[in-house]
């Protein structure tokens, strides 16, 4: 199996931990289109990320240009806090996705763009 096949992100305690910040959330959803959501976000993020920023560091992106890479349509400071508790983000806004779900950045780009 390669490494590309073996991460799961229903498999991300994080994606759990997603899930439940967008439950939180005043007027969301609570319907099972919750986990769909926090997937899409995840999904975005991370073929945004490979465009944009390769090395991981969204620190020099605004939260309104975060919201817009993956659709949010709310507070766009909100979608980082929950991406920070969730553990997407650090507290600088780097994404932790990259090195925690793939060791190397070919089977990221392999798997990001997979069709």
């Amino acid at each position: 199996m390669s490494e590309q096949e073996s991460y799961t992100l229903g498999d991300d305690p994080r994606l759990a931990r997603l899930v439940a910040a967008l439950q939180a959330l005043p007027g969301f959803a609570s319907d099972g289109s919750v986990n769909a959501s926090a997937r899409g976000l995840v999904v975005l993020l991370l073929r945004w990320t490979a465009h944009h920023a390769p090395n991981g560091d969204l620190s020099i992106y605004t939260p309104e240009v975060l919201a817009s890479a993956t659709e949010w349509d709310r507070d766009p400071n909100e979608l980082v806090a929950i991406l920070q508790q969730s553990g997407f983000l650090d507290a600088r806004g780097r994404y932790l996705g990259l090195k925690r779900m793939f060791s190397s950045y070919e089977n990221f780009i392999r798997w990001a763009f997979e069709e």
